[in-house]
This record gives C-alpha cells, structure tokens and sequence, in this order.
C-alpha cells in the first residue's frame, strides 16, 4: 500500500514538476511529497509558477540534482544506467538548465588526451606530444580550428535548452577530432566513431561537409606559394646552406589509395603501388610547409611526365611567368661566381621538365641567363 501511495503521489509529483518548469499553475502543485528518496522542490516551484508564470527558473544543487537522478536513472552514489530508455523528450521548457541525458565527452579516450593538451601550457609536454600524434596538429591549432569551425551557424554546437527538443548534439570538438584522425591516421569512418562515441551516420555526415567547407574557406589561408622578397629569401635561404641555391620547394607526387574503384578502372589506377590510386603533384619547403597542390587528381597509373605537364607550378616555372626575375649566385669551376635568373623546383628522375637555371640542365629555357 505504501509503495502504491509513494508512485501515486510521485506521478502527481512530476506532473506539477512539469507545469512548474513551463510557468503552468497546476492543481498537483498542492500535493506534499513524502516520498523519502526524493527531494521536495515542487511546492517551491509551484510557488514561483503561480506567481512569476514568465520568468525563468532558477534551480539550486539539490533540486538540479533530484531531477538528474529521475531523469538520467542515476542511482545515488552510483554509475548512469544506460540500459534505461531515454528521457522523454519536450516536458520541459526550455528555460530549465538541463543537462545531456548522457555526457558523451566523458566516455570518449580522446578527451583525456585534450584535457591534458590544454593543461601542458607550453604544448610540448607528454599529452601535448600524444594528441599531436594522434590528430597531426597541436592543441593551440586544434582549438584556433574549431573556434572558426563554430563561428558558422551550421557546425555551432546546441544543447536542449536552446529553443529546441531532444539531448545534446555530440561536441563538434569531438567531431572534428574524428575528421583529423581519419584523415592523419588513415582510419576508418566507423573506427573513429567507436572511438569519438558517435554514430556512422553523424561522423559520416559531418566528414564530408566540414571537408568541403574546410577547402573553400580555410585552403588559400594556409597554402600558398611565396610571393614577396622576404618570403622567398626565407624558404630558398634554407635550401641555399643545404647547397642547392635558387631551389624555391621540393615536388613530387602523392598517391592516395581509392580502395573501392571499379574494375574498369583499374587498368588507369593501378600503378608501381599495386593498388588503385588517385594522384596528385604537391610542391613543398624543406620545412614541409605545403606551398602548393595540383586542381584535381589524377589516375595513380600517370606518369610524372604527364602530371608535369598539367602543374601550373611546373609549366609556369618552365615558361618564365613564375620567379624568373629572382636572381642566385652559383659558383664556377674556377671558383668565381655567376649571376642566375629563375628559380627551380627539385625533382626526382620522373620528371623531365628543366627548371629555369637548374644545375645540369641542357635545354635553354626562357627567363635564364
């Protein structure tokens, strides 16, 4: 009979919780709950409702606390039992500081490794060291990312008390985190979700449209080839003490793996790898900074030759268009020096075209002297 009492008089409990939270005065608000595992906020509540009908609650630790417990299945001392359905979604209004009915970011590894990172003021610490390894970027330009990452509506984070029904989004740092992680560790879709504690179709989504975004807004930021006199004096002064003066990058073809191509293709992609490919002719410092990349890819089974042929970078520097004016110093045999025009790019043996006054070269190319 007690037990029966108890449920009872908690159904009218919740029920004048609701009406409370929503600014409705309810009949149920009168009901005095005994019940000895639960804290007693409804009358207070019922009070504030009554009176104050359109202003915002204020719940205090023991009352935030009670509702968690009832709402999250979090036995009193104990763990969250994920096993219990989800909280209905909509019973309260959005002016009730509710939390996620389940704190993903504290069941993801990753978080360990960011805490950590964030922590190390310097960065260069042991978990400075571990998420770098783990995302190929540092924590300080993890954080840069995601704050321009957010400042776009579409990848904003929101909550349940914003004007919206239903839990917590997962955190767009864990999103992001999963994106860097395919992408430097060469994973899989559903690997990163089982470690970010996402769903496929949520990382899946959000790979390819931060992506895309990624490439138009934030591309011409951090690639780009030098183009004043203190930056090129700044990448081919490096390459001048290594003894290669007037070298302005490094190119070479990088070849990424298309693991589902049709067998029609494979004849086109499949290369001295063994494995279809996509290629492209990327252009680096000696410091590999990225100075440029090639439009679009090409089939992995092309020659350096061909991919030569169509490099802005490459045809530009054979033509002139591109630092033929910028004047080197090499020396003779004899020991004096001789004034070169154009720079070159260092190449493997695949690539036939002579940059202006590369060392060794045999063919006359416009803009040397």
């Amino acid at each position: 009979t007690n037990t029966a009492t108890h449920g009872r008089r908690d159904a009218r409990a919740r029920a004048a919780w609701r009406h409370a939270a929503a600014g409705r005065p309810s009949a149920a608000a009168r009901v005095s709950v005994s019940a000895p595992h639960l804290v007693n906020p409804v009358s207070t509540l019922a009070a504030l409702a009554a009176s104050q009908a359109a202003a915002q609650l204020v719940l205090d630790e023991e009352e935030m606390e009670w509702y968690e417990m009832e709402q999250c299945c979090v036995a009193p001392g104990g763990r969250t039992d994920f096993s219990s359905k989800r909280p209905r979604r909509g019973n309260l209004a959005s002016t009730v500081p509710l939390k996620h009915w389940r704190e993903v970011e504290g069941h993801s590894p990753w978080w360990k490794f960011y805490n950590g990172a964030r922590e190390d003021a310097s960065g260069d610490g042991w978990w400075g060291k571990e998420f770098h390894k783990r995302f190929r970027v540092p924590v300080k330009v993890f954080d840069q990312l995601y704050d321009v990452t957010v400042a776009e509506d579409c990848f904003a984070d929101s909550y349940i008390n914003d004007g919206r029904r239903g839990p917590q989004r997962i955190s767009t740092k864990l999103k992001i985190m999963g994106v860097l992680y395919i992408i430097g560790q060469g994973s899989t879709i559903q690997m990163a979700c089982d470690l970010c504690c996402c769903g496929y179709a949520t990382l899946n989504i959000f790979f390819h449209k931060w992506t895309e975004w990624l490439v138009e807004t934030q591309y011409a930021k951090h690639v780009w080839l030098p183009k004043t006199v203190e930056q090129i004096e700044h990448v081919t002064g490096v390459y001048e003490k290594l003894g290669f003066p007037g070298a302005i990058c490094s190119i070479d073809g990088v070849h990424v793996h298309w693991n589902r191509c049709p067998c029609k293709q494979w004849a086109a992609h499949k290369g001295k790898e063994g494995y279809p490919t996509r290629v492209y002719n990327v252009a680096v410092d000696h410091s590999r900074r990225i100075l440029h990349v090639t439009d679009h890819s090409h089939p992995g089974a092309r020659s350096d030759k061909t991919l030569a042929r169509s490099d802005d970078l490459i045809v530009g520097m054979h033509e002139g268009e591109l630092y033929s004016q910028v004047e080197f110093e090499v020396f003779r045999d004899d020991g004096t020096t001789k004034t070169i025009k154009g720079l070159y790019a260092l190449v493997d043996g695949g690539y036939p075209v002579k940059s202006p006054g590369a060392p060794g070269s045999k063919i006359a190319i416009a803009g040397s002297s």
